[in-house]
């Protein structure tokens, strides 16, 4: 993450860590806040419910409080996140959920977003994908990066 933005906005976060009383995963902004992370909450809507990659809401944070929010009390089963600016917009927001939920898995993610520079979609053990636009990121093992 070194290569990202100050900014990243959390975009899918499913853990069995944290749960509700009826054991369903909580919210990730009921995990930030249940583990003190400062953060601004996106909600989607109604529009993006069912998308394939979207949660109910986005997390919008200074990369700094990312190690805090997946601390080793969370272990996540499917995280994405995305570096964005300081001071995105609600609509810039809305653009990016847009971006998600139309770009098809094997098209390249970043191109449409101007200002964004790492894109990480993980779930469980199974895949892992990892877009940038840092030349040496590239070069370097994915753990480097």
């Amino acid at each position: 993450m070194d290569v990202a933005n100050d900014a990243v906005a959390v975009v899918s976060l499913y853990t069995n860590s944290h749960l509700d009383e009826d054991w369903n995963p909580l919210r990730p902004s009921l995990i930030a806040a249940e583990l003190g992370v400062p953060c601004t909450v996106h909600p989607l809507g109604s529009w993006a419910s069912g998308t394939n990659g979207l949660a109910e809401e986005f997390l919008v944070m200074d990369r700094e409080f990312l190690p805090r929010l997946l601390d080793d009390t969370c272990s996540p089963y499917e995280l994405t996140l995305i570096d964005v600016p300081a001071d995105v917009t609600a609509e810039q927001l809305d653009e990016l959920a847009l971006v998600l939920g139309t770009t098809g898995v094997d098209e390249p993610l970043l191109s449409h977003l101007g200002g964004s520079r790492v894109w990480f979609s993980g779930h469980d053990d199974c895949y892992v994908l990892l877009e940038t636009r840092d030349p040496g990121c590239r070069a370097r093992s994915w753990r480097g990066c």
